[in-house]
């Protein structure tokens, strides 16, 4: 065959987009107006109520050298702050420290906040916020696994009927380890389980099949750090021990969107906000009680985009009407907590 010097280009400009660097996603600022910042607390899991109308967070404090928490409800209509569980108190449920980590609202009126004793136990405490009354209380290990997500486990028993030599206990562990929903009746999974290969798969329990996205070494067994859906892609995280990186799933194929530094030795996605436009999602680069970035993202079906109006991001969250954002990030040796109203 003779390389005529279109043909030659042509072949030159492939091999060259073929081992191109990922380039990094385009930078956004979310801006707004500041309603209020409160840097004189250790402030962590800030969380918006269904009805964006209040704030519940935690603190970390330090009392007769033992690590502590306080769980707090910051009222926009009255700009009071409540305290649920004091500090003090908050020690009856600590072995060797107490700390919250998970937080969230059960519905509009009732927050549950679970309480790592710093061992193996956590203590999961429900409180109505009206009466700022405890109303229920469970105890378990804290690295207990969770269930699947509800929409993922509605996919068992047409799996198992339709993926007879995959295990049915092989698929539930699958679908509860950062499992990713990725249309009707499909899901991307990593199998990790004694007598499994550890790839990440693409499985359609609709079509009857399994798609290998990606093969991954024994010592990448829990690599799949979760993921978002919207319209026909996908987002997902992989994270190996030679770095991590954002994966996009389109249209049958599997391309690599951005790598994200970090120390934690699993990272993970945490969805934020989602809406029919955009979802927000946070990635959790580093350990939990270390400083650093934990980037924000923003991706819309088609882009990817690094959320930047803050350095050494810890958390984030949006009201539902996407009206509030409230951010939360280190300074120094404690995260502060600003709340913005954002702009249309």
């Amino acid at each position: 065959m003779i390389l005529t010097p279109l043909l030659l280009a042509a072949l030159v400009l492939l091999l060259c987009s073929c081992s191109s660097p990922i380039q990094p996603p385009s930078r956004i600022l979310l801006g707004g107006q500041r309603l209020a910042r409160l840097d004189s607390w250790d402030i962590v899991h800030p969380r918006f109520s269904p009805e964006g109308d209040r704030l519940a967070f935690a603190k970390s404090e330090v009392e007769e050298g033992m690590e502590t928490t306080e769980l707090a409800i910051l009222d926009f209509a009255s700009g009071s702050v409540t305290t649920l569980l004091d500090p003090q108190e908050a020690k009856r449920y600590a072995a060797y420290k107490a700390y919250v980590f998970e937080l969230d609202w059960t519905d509009a009126t009732h927050v549950r906040a679970a309480v790592s004793d710093g061992d193996v136990g956590a203590t999961y405490l429900t409180y109505d916020v009206a009466s700022r009354r405890l109303v229920d209380t469970r105890n378990e290990e804290e690295a207990a696994p969770a269930p699947p997500d509800r929409a993922l486990e509605e996919l068992i028993p047409d799996c198992v009927r339709a993926l007879p030599t995959l295990p049915p206990e092989v698929l539930e562990s699958a679908l509860a380890r950062h499992a990713v929903l990725v249309g009707n009746r499909r899901a991307i999974l990593q199998k990790d389980h004694a007598g499994q290969d550890d790839d990440i798969w693409l499985i359609d329990c609709g079509g009857a099949s399994m798609t290998r996205l990606l093969g991954m070494g024994s010592e990448d067994h829990d690599a799949l750090g979760g993921g978002v859906t919207l319209g026909s892609s996908s987002v997902f995280l992989v994270s190996r021990k030679s770095g991590a990186t954002l994966m996009l799933l389109k249209d049958g194929r599997v391309t690599e969107l951005a790598t994200v530094p970090g120390k934690a030795r699993h990272m993970r996605i945490e969805v934020k906000h989602t809406s029919p436009e955009r979802v927000y999602f946070l990635v959790r680069a580093q350990a939990t009680s270390e400083a650093g970035d934990n980037p924000l993202f923003a991706f819309d079906g088609q882009r990817l985009q690094r959320v930047v109006d803050f350095e050494d991001l810890y958390d984030f969250d949006m009201t539902r009407d996407r009206r509030l954002a409230a951010f939360c990030a280190w300074r120094g040796d404690r995260r502060i907590l600003e709340i913005r109203r954002l702009m249309d």
